[in-house]
């Protein structure tokens, strides 16, 4: 009997005997599995390829095929494994490499009712340009220009749906964090939709996860994992896409095309993806500016040397298509960049599109630990903050040390305000100390040993009448 008193149906029984109890058999049952198209990933040197249709059977190359330079050996890394499915022996990539087709994921948000009107109205910009309400509405969005040179935000000055996103890879340890735990290290490479108000931008549904890569890269090896995303995505911006039917337009449906907008990262992230030298670099460790670690001491921002696009771009295509190794390091060195898969983005722009993303800037405490502990910028001012006392029974026995003519060692063991208390004590001057700094306790224990030098000098010429060479 269920509640209220009503007998369910045989209907309803049937319906919910048959009811998934499996998530994963519930998602193929509702149509609600991404598309994927699996890739065969090099254990080795991290290079991708697509799988190819005969018949029925999926096929990928046996072998890896990568050269690093075209005088260079094939890696050879055997790809593919045999494996028994349903009782047949079929083959299938040693490390598979998933990722989501783009076009399929924009199609499904279209199907969602609501979320066509919401899209739309996510293409127009803030016109108080005094008042930034949203990352989109800075001027890095708003002067995105499309294929034909035109703004690409333009409002509904057009049919066809303009989306953009943003471009996230991190990396993190599928075993989780502990001490004890396993040690690994995956990237995910994760998009937000900008068009979406920030109360459905980071809901899990409408995250567009392109691919989970099964390890972490070394030099530019992450580039071979991002190559295929970035050819749908430049191919998306170049050509558009149309969908058949949507949910405010089943019949004629709609057009869409999409553009990266930000590139988000970690620092080191950043980094990696983008090509860049390490931030310990003495000649490039900026990603922005020209600065040496030579004129990192100047403050003076007017002054610092953008980066411009040309030169990146230029030198990033002088990496890529150096001839050696050595080529390769002397162009790395002095320009400071190598080849980057997202600069096969046609209007990719590090100088203005990259940024350091809020987590780490945030919430792991960055940004606290850059202004209080580099900067200083909360601590109290030395000539506000009041100086502690010397403590009595420690200002005693250093005084009692001192007319023994003790070692620079043994004074160390008193605190600051006690050994400039004993200097007080025995009149000894203290040299003069700029605004807003304190004596030193090396200072103080420089004078105090000259002093106890004079005092014994004093001491032996009294007691021997006989005066001592300086």
């Amino acid at each position: 009997m269920s509640e209220g008193g009503h007998t369910p149906s045989a209907r309803d029984m049937q319906l919910l005997n048959n009811f998934p109890t499996d998530l994963r058999t519930a998602r193929k049952s509702l149509d609600l599995e991404p598309d994927i198209i699996t890739y065969a990933s090099c254990t080795k040197c991290c290079s991708v390829y697509p799988p190819k249709k005969s018949g029925d059977v999926t096929e990928w190359p046996t072998e890896c095929t990568w050269r690093p330079f075209t005088t260079s050996s094939p890696c050879g890394q055997s790809l593919v494994k045999s494996a028994v499915e349903a009782g047949d022996l079929r083959v299938t990539p040693v490390c598979p490499l998933a990722i989501q087709d783009f076009n399929s994921f924009v199609g499904r948000l279209l199907c969602r009712p609501g979320y066509e009107k919401i899209l739309d109205e996510g293409t127009v910009l803030n016109n108080e340009t005094d008042e930034l309400r949203d990352v989109k509405d800075g001027a890095a969005i708003r002067e995105l220009k499309g294929p034909d040179n035109k703004p690409f935000m333009d409002g509904f000055k057009r049919s066809e749906l303009r989306l953009v996103w943003s471009f996230s890879v991190d990396w993190f340890n599928p075993f989780h964090n502990k001490q004890a735990g396993k040690k690994a290290s995956s990237g995910s490479v994760a998009m937000l939709l900008l068009n979406l108000p920030p109360s459905l931008r980071f809901q899990q549904e409408n995250i567009y996860i392109a691919t989970v890569m099964p390890k972490e890269p070394s030099g530019d090896g992450v580039n071979r994992y991002l190559e295929p995303i970035i050819g749908m995505l430049e191919n998306n911006y170049q050509r558009g896409s149309h969908f058949a039917s949507t949910y405010d337009n089943p019949h004629k449906g709609r057009s869409t095309r999409s553009m990266v907008a930000l590139e988000v990262f970690d620092l080191q992230g950043a980094k990696r993806v983008l090509g860049h030298c390490s931030a310990r670099s003495n000649h490039n460790f900026c990603s922005f500016c020209t600065a040496s670690k030579a004129d990192i001491g100047n403050f003076d921002w007017e002054k610092w040397e953008p980066r411009k696009l040309e030169d990146l771009r230029a030198a990033a295509e002088q990496w890529r298509d150096a001839t050696s190794a050595t080529a390769r390091k002397e162009i790395y060195q002095k320009y400071g960049v190598r080849w980057s898969a997202l600069w096969g983005l046609s209007y990719f722009d590090p100088t203005r599109s990259v940024i350091v993303d809020g987590m780490h800037n945030l919430f792991e405490g960055l940004v606290e630990f850059h202004c209080r502990d580099i900067l200083g910028i909360d601590n109290p001012d030395p000539e506000q903050e009041p100086e502690k006392a010397a403590d009595p029974r420690q200002l005693h026995s250093a005084t009692k040390l001192l007319g023994r003519s003790p070692t620079r060692r043994k004074l160390e063991r008193f605190t600051i305000p006690v050994l400039k208390a004993l200097c007080l004590n025995n009149h000894i001057t203290l040299p003069h100390v700029p605004t807003g700094k304190r004596l030193r306790k090396a200072q103080l224990l420089d004078l105090l040993e000259a002093f106890s030098v004079n005092i014994f000098k004093y001491h032996v010429i009294h007691a021997s009448n006989y005066p001592i060479e300086e």
